[in-house]
């Protein structure tokens, strides 16, 4: 990316997250979402926000074809909130659990 601006750069990966949800077979969604959860405890704050953009940009653009899987992504979530550090990852990791409900 060409930006420095945090905030830009989350607004492009959200974004990109949305083409990203568009793009992956309905097949291969909860395998991405579940393989994407421990980028939220990442010790890189901004890669661990950035996981937490993409993860609820693909949870609110095709979460309803998650019924059968909203358990393991539930627990997983909630598995990594209890070792997450950065409050505005908390924050939007708990608005993509919501998503789910």
């Amino acid at each position: 990316m060409s930006t420095e601006d945090l905030n830009e750069q989350f607004q492009i990966v959200g974004k990109m997250s949305t083409i990203v949800a568009t793009a992956i077979h309905e097949f291969d969604l909860p395998k991405l979402l579940l393989n994407s959860l421990d980028g939220l405890v990442d010790p890189q704050v901004s890669s661990a926000r950035g996981t937490c953009v993409v993860l609820y940009g693909i949870i609110t653009s095709r979460g309803a074809e998650l019924e059968k899987q909203v358990s393991p992504l539930v627990s997983g979530l909630v598995a990594r909130m209890r070792k997450i550090t950065n409050e505005q990852t908390l924050n939007g990791t708990l608005h993509a659990l919501r998503c789910l409900g």
